[in-house]
């Protein structure tokens, strides 16, 4: 038998692994589903709880909730039962659709049921006890955002008076329970009014001025969600420091800024001056949406918040927001000068005059330029804080001898500098220039039929060595350029 080839043998590995891994591999995932199963009932006795004489009520339309959608519904039987079966997992909500003239009295505060679904969950005892006569009802619950709305995570407020009158005559009150609820059966027809009263520290959001509830009932009817919003007032606070590096944060050597005016704008407008160490506040204010802001002076400028430069806030109930800092600092200068430094020795001295129309350039958190006035003065005003660097413009025929290479300033500038001496000496450079002549009578002086000798060289010297050479042109004129101040001998090279 020949030897099976190696590529085969590897494909057979490959075929083989595949096979353990099938084999291995065969795992199902189930998931058991839920069911939640409950009652409607009469509560005669409207205490919550299915007593023993105490019998169904039918046809009563149940919703299963989920995400706020209706996900499924049933109708409950004669004896009041209702289920949901084949429930998959996640969080619902149970609720009833209450018929008219009857009032929900369990879950209390006209709530509903939560459930969470996983593999398997059976939910049971999720009833509704409803009570069939006149009646009054509703929540009395904090209104966290003051829009007079029961919204989700606003809870109800426990042992709240509430005074029932009719015909202006009070004829009964009671307190909310624990989760805000109240309630008035067993009414006759007429028109009733409903009072909360008030508790210290506290105002009344719903409803609406005078700020009680004036019902009819008649024919068996009832008023459910009759609800009483109340909410408390809060502060606002800050800081303004003197942010003198401008990084938007209150550093140990940073100061607060006294005497400084604060505003307030939104639900309620107003403005305050800040304390001697800075601070500020606004108190007694309703919820609602601020705008927290500082006035600044042309030459100041702002680092803390961020721009627009305010804050914008939502005031809830009984808050306390602080820290609404503002870092702000006073704007800074940098100037100098511009001469001519004759002698080149990096020092303005005495009888060196000033360089006017040279540009100056500015580089950091503000960049610029500006031109030396006709003094030869420069400056840059309303920079904030933070490192520069300062160059100005090179010439050709210019040496730059102040400052020292690489020829620029750099300052680190805190709020409220002056910066000035950031000067720059330059050195127009010299020339020397002359004629190789044809000396035919031996004067020592160019008359004028004697003629310039073509390409004669010519050697600059200073301090005895040769720094430069150059060679005359067709009318034996020489030159050399770009010379610093100094002695200098020039020499021919004799042909």
């Amino acid at each position: 038998l020949k030897e099976i080839p190696e590529k085969i043998k590897r494909i057979l590995n490959q075929l083989s692994l595949i096979e353990n891994l099938a084999k291995k591999y065969k795992d199902f995932g189930n998931f058991l589903l839920g069911n939640v199963s409950g009652r409607v009932f009469n509560d005669i006795n409207m205490n919550g709880v299915i007593d023993q004489d105490e019998r169904g009520i039918s046809p009563w339309k149940i919703y299963l909730i989920r995400s706020g959608i209706a996900y499924d519904s049933t109708i409950s039987s004669d004896e009041g039962f209702y289920s949901f079966s084949g429930v998959r997992a996640g969080f619902y909500r149970i609720q009833q659709e209450i018929q008219s003239g009857w009032l929900q009295t369990f879950p209390f505060s006209q709530g509903d049921h939560e459930v969470f679904i996983t593999s398997g969950t059976v939910e049971t005892g999720k009833i509704f006890g409803n009570v069939t006569s006149m009646s009054i009802a509703g929540i009395v619950f904090h209104d966290l955002n003051k829009n007079g709305i029961k919204d989700s995570g606003e809870g109800g407020l426990n042992n709240w008076k509430i005074k029932l009158s009719l015909e202006d005559s009070l004829i009964d009150s009671t307190f909310s329970d624990s989760s805000g609820g109240y309630y008035f059966f067993n009414l006759s027809e007429g028109t009733y009014k409903v009072t909360e009263v008030l508790q210290s520290g506290w105002y009344q959001s719903v409803p609406l001025f005078p700020g009680t509830y004036l019902i009819t009932l008649n024919e068996g009817n009832s008023a459910p969600y009759k609800h009483f919003g109340n909410y408390r007032h809060g502060n606002i606070s800050g800081n303004v420091f003197n942010d003198l590096n401008g990084n938007g944060i209150k550093g140990e050597s940073e100061s607060g800024l006294a005497g400084w005016l604060v505003r307030l704008s939104g639900t309620r407008v107003d403005s305050t001056i800040t304390s001697a160490n800075g601070n500020y506040s606004f108190s007694n204010l309703p919820p609602g949406e601020y705008v927290i802001s500082v006035y600044l002076p042309s030459n100041w400028g702002q680092s803390l918040p961020q721009p627009p430069g305010s804050y914008s806030v939502f005031l809830l109930s009984n808050g306390n927001l602080t820290g609404n800092d503002f870092g702000i600092y006073q704007y800074s200068t940098i100037s100098g000068l511009k001469f001519n430094d004759i002698n080149g020795n990096g020092v303005r001295d005495v009888g060196d005059p000033t360089v006017s129309n040279w540009l100056i350039r500015l580089k950091g958190p503000r960049s610029m330029s500006t031109s030396t006035d006709g003094s030869g003065n420069y400056s840059f005003t309303l920079l904030p804080p933070g490192v520069y660097t300062i160059s100005e413009e090179i010439r050709t025929e210019w040496a730059q001898t102040f400052p020292a290479s690489p020829g620029t300033h750099q300052v680190s500038v805190t709020g409220g500098s002056s910066i000035t001496g950031r000067n720059f000496g330059n050195f127009n450079y010299g020339k020397i220039t002359g004629i190789i002549f044809n000396d035919r009578n031996v004067n020592g002086v160019k008359d004028i039929d004697e003629g310039g000798l073509n390409n004669t060289r010519i050697h600059l010297r200073r301090d005895g060595i040769i720094i430069d050479s150059t060679l005359s042109d067709s009318n034996g004129v020489y030159q050399f350029g770009n010379l610093m101040n100094g002695s200098y001998v020039i020499e021919q090279v004799v042909q």
